[in-house]
C-alpha cells in the first residue's frame, strides 16, 4: 500500500510539472521587434557591442542607408530600420508629409506615434544583441534625422548621441523634451549641406541652437553640397562616433 501511494504521489508530481511547462508555453509570447530591419552584427565581438540604429528620409527604405554599414566602427551592431507607413513599393515614410502649398504639412500624432514605435525599437533591438545601453546612438537622414532629435529630446536617457543629417526640428519636439540633467549627457552631430535644395541649412542650424541652450553638447557641421550626405560628412562622422563609442 505505502509503495502504492509513493506511486500515486510521484505520478501526480510529473502530471503537475507536465501541466505548468503547458501552462507557461500558452502563456508566453515572444518579445515583438515593431519595425522591419536589416542588421550588420559586430565582426569584432565584444559582450555588450555598441550600437548604431539608422533611420532613413520619406520616401525611402532600410536600403538606403544600409551602405553607410560598412563605414561605421567593426566593434558596432549597425541597424537600418524601415518605417511603418507604406507611401508605395518600396516606400516610407516615419509620417506623412504635405508639400502641396510649398509649406511641410505634417500629422503631429502621426509623428508622435513613430517616435514612440522608435522608442520601442530600440529597447527591443538593444535587449536582442545584448547592447551597451551607454554606447546607443541613432543615425538620422533627413526625416530620420528629424525623428532622431524628436526620440534623444524627449528621452534623452535612451541615446548617448545622435546623429542628425540635413534635418529639422519639429516644433512638437521644442515642447517634449527630457530631464536637463539627461540632456546634458545627450551629444548630438549635426550636420547639413549649405547647397540644400529641400531643408534649408538654416534648418540645422537654429535646432543646434536649441540643443545647445537645452545643455547638448552639440558638433556642428556644414558642407558644400545639396541634400545628400558627401565623403568629408561622413569622416567627420565618424571620428565623432569613434570617440564617443569609447
Amino acid at each position: 500500500m505505502n509503495k502504492y501511494r509513493l506511486f500515486l504521489r510521484k505520478s501526480f508530481g510529473y502530471f503537475l510539472v507536465t501541466v505548468l511547462v503547458i501552462a507557461g508555453s500558452a502563456f508566453f509570447v515572444p518579445e515583438k521587434i515593431p519595425l522591419v530591419y536589416k542588421v550588420r552584427e559586430a565582426s569584432i565581438k565584444t559582450a555588450h557591442p555598441g550600437l548604431v540604429i539608422m533611420l532613413h528620409g520619406l520616401g525611402s527604405n532600410e536600403d538606403d542607408m544600409f551602405g553607410l554599414a560598412a563605414h561605421l566602427p567593426k566593434e558596432m551592431v549597425v541597424i537600418s530600420a524601415r518605417a511603418p507607413i507604406v507611401l508605395a513599393n518600396r516606400s516610407f515614410a516615419w509620417y506623412k508629409v504635405d508639400r502641396s502649398n510649398g509649406k511641410f504639412i505634417y500629422d503631429a500624432a502621426e509623428a508622435e506615434r513613430a517616435r514612440v514605435v522608435i522608442s520601442q525599437f530600440i529597447d527591443a533591438v538593444s535587449k536582442k544583441y545584448r547592447a551597451d545601453p551607454k554606447r546607443i546612438f541613432l543615425l538620422g537622414f533627413s526625416q530620420g534625422a528629424i525623428m532622431s532629435y524628436s526620440v534623444a529630446l524627449a528621452e534623452p536617457e535612451k541615446v548617448k548621441g545622435i546623429m542628425a543629417l540635413s534635418g529639422r526640428l519639429m516644433a512638437e519636439s521644442r515642447l517634449k523634451t527630457g530631464s536637463p540633467d539627461k540632456l546634458k549627457q545627450l551629444h548630438a552631430f549635426i550636420a547639413h549641406g549649405t547647397d540644400d535644395e529641400i531643408l534649408p541649412v538654416t534648418d540645422s542650424r537654429e535646432a543646434a541652437a536649441f540643443c545647445k541652450m537645452q545643455g547638448v553638447q552639440v558638433l556642428m557641421k556644414e558642407y558644400s553640397m545639396k541634400h545628400q550626405i558627401n565623403e568629408q560628412e561622413m569622416a567627420d562622422l565618424l571620428r565623432w562616433l569613434t570617440e564617443l563609442n569609447k
